[in-house]
């Protein structure tokens, strides 16, 4: 339950350009699927674009999350700083970073529960984790693509182009292509979980 945002037929493709982060915390579901263009929430280079508090339970479907700067909350997660429980499906997150040297998860930084479905992450960057730092969350990607995302590595070699998964962090991935990053593709602390058909280029652990 909780409340759900839908977009009226016109705003197919449209940009939200944002001045300020957008801090969810209550049970939400934001859902631009009925768009054939969906729908882009840019940050402006400037904003984290999404605060999502703990103790919530939130849907994103059919939205673009790009040009998020993280310096904001912990230096983490230009796009997505999430510590509740979060599913994103049909999504992309491209061209999102944390500008800190020790900046963390250019795309999304988790802390807690995050599930996505036939997303797409590129061009996204930070020190560690380039597409999403998972620290010591639960991480669940099905049919996912990580490409083209940077992390060169500040707290350990390799960094985590496209994974960094810390802290006894899991790490569940089914039908999902991670390669083609900068840094390992994948640096984990903890063991991993494959379903179905992986393609992973470099596994750092």
């Amino acid at each position: 339950s909780g409340a759900v945002i839908t977009f009226d037929p016109s705003l197919s493709g449209a940009t939200i350009t944002l001045s300020n982060t957008l801090t969810i915390n209550t049970n939400l579901t934001i859902d631009a699927s009925a768009l054939p263009g969906g729908l882009q929430i840019n940050g402006n280079g400037s904003v984290q674009i999404f605060i999502v508090w703990g103790n919530t339970i939130v849907f994103m479907n059919s939205l673009t999350i790009t040009n998020g700067s993280g310096g904001g909350y912990y230096n983490a997660g230009g796009g997505i700083y999430n510590l509740g429980t979060l599913t994103l499906t049909n999504c992309t997150l491209s061209g999102n970073r944390v500008n800190y040297v020790y900046g963390v998860g250019g795309g999304i930084y988790n802390y807690w529960t995050l599930t996505l479905n036939q997303c797409t992450l590129s061009g996204n960057s930070a020190a560690d984790g380039g597409g999403i730092y998972n620290y010591g969350g639960e991480l669940t990607l099905n049919q996912c693509t990580l490409s083209g995302n940077s992390g060169p590595g500040y707290y350990s070699p390799g960094g985590g182009g496209g994974i960094y998964n810390n802290y006894e962090g899991t790490l569940t991935m089914t039908n999902t292509v991670v390669a083609g990053n900068r840094g390992a593709d994948i640096l984990s602390d903890s063991p991993l979980t494959y379903g179905g058909s992986n393609l992973v280029q470099s596994v750092y652990a």
